[in-house]
């Protein structure tokens, strides 16, 4: 923010210091064009083992206003503040990523998505990251090769405490001999498979049938049973996991269809003619629907015309 104040010769700028002050929205292309700045200075001596040279962001600066002549766009605050927020939104992706939880980061739709309150609950103890959900972060992967950050090396199977263990009493009333079942409830409270159980069992079914402890084979064999057991619940859950969260996403879906039409007439610059248009292109397809609602106002009105312009 800019106040004049009156000099010796003439009315000076004085930048206004504190929180929101200087407050900078960036549109679509300037974000962009940051990002690239940034990738190609990772080729330069600007890039250093521990981050970037001192003065950066000053240099970042000129190749903005190269770039997009007439930005204005400075280094202190507008650059330094954007990039410690990209910084920051893509440490909070990376640790949803490596947990399993009641949301998770979609890759193919590059958003944070599912329960939209367990993930407000989480973001009150993370500044910033209440954006976050369902809005589209369209240059994660980017940021990643820029910063040289690793996203997770494996895909967690995401449950909740609904997930239960395999009950016990089921596993009581599997059809086993009577002289086993004390070793069976035994076992549902310890780790089921053991390296050195593992190798006695091989062992024994590479001996002769005269050399073969009928107990041990009979445990061996309800050994087996308890872990087909638990990966059949295991796939249970997951089965009910999804169909639970398929129906969430599509009474989500259905309410926001309704909204649909209210939503576009209240969007500036639009013509009853091309509300209409957006309706019927946008209202077809559930993924234009949830990315349309998830876009603040300045981005749908971008969203519609790009719609409208796929039909003409």
């Amino acid at each position: 923010m800019l106040n004049f104040e009156p000099g010796p010769n003439t009315m000076q700028p004085v930048i206004v210091r504190g929180r929101g002050k200087n407050k900078k929205f960036w549109n679509v292309r300037e974000e962009a064009t940051l990002i690239d700045i940034l990738s190609e200075l990772n080729g330069t001596s600007w890039k250093t083992d521990h981050g970037y040279k001192n003065g950066y962001c000053y240099h970042v600066e000129k190749q903005m206003e190269l770039k997009l002549p007439g930005c204005g766009l400075k280094a202190d605050p507008h650059i330094e503040s954007k990039i410690k927020t990209l910084k920051r939104h893509l440490a909070y992706i990376l640790a949803i990523m490596d947990t399993d939880g009641a949301f998770w980061w979609d890759d193919e739709q590059k958003m944070v998505v599912g329960n939209k309150e367990a993930f407000l609950s989480w973001a009150k103890d993370h500044e910033g990251a209440s954006s976050l959900f369902m809005k589209p972060f369209v240059h994660f992967d980017k940021l990643c090769e820029i910063y040289g950050k690793r996203m997770p090396s494996r895909k967690r199977v995401r449950l909740n405490s609904e997930a239960i263990a395999v009950p016990v009493n089921h596993i009581r009333n599997c059809e086993t001999q009577s002289n086993v079942r004390e070793d069976a409830n035994s076992m549902t409270q310890s780790t089921i498979t053991l390296p050195s159980s593992e190798a006695r069992f091989e062992k024994c079914k590479r001996s002769s049938s005269k050399d073969v402890d009928p107990s041990e084979s009979e445990f061996t064999e309800m050994s087996k049973t308890i872990k087909s057991l638990a990966e059949a619940q295991k796939d249970l859950t997951l089965t009910m996991m999804n169909m639970k969260k398929t129906s969430s996403y599509d009474v989500e879906i259905s309410e926001h269809r309704k909204k649909l039409f209210s939503v576009l007439m209240t969007l500036p610059g639009l013509c009853p003619v091309e509300v209409v248009k957006a309706a019927r292109s946008i209202g077809q397809d559930d993924k234009k629907v949830q990315v349309f609602f998830s876009m603040p106002d300045e981005y749908k009105i971008i969203f519609v015309h790009l719609e409208i312009d796929t039909l003409e």
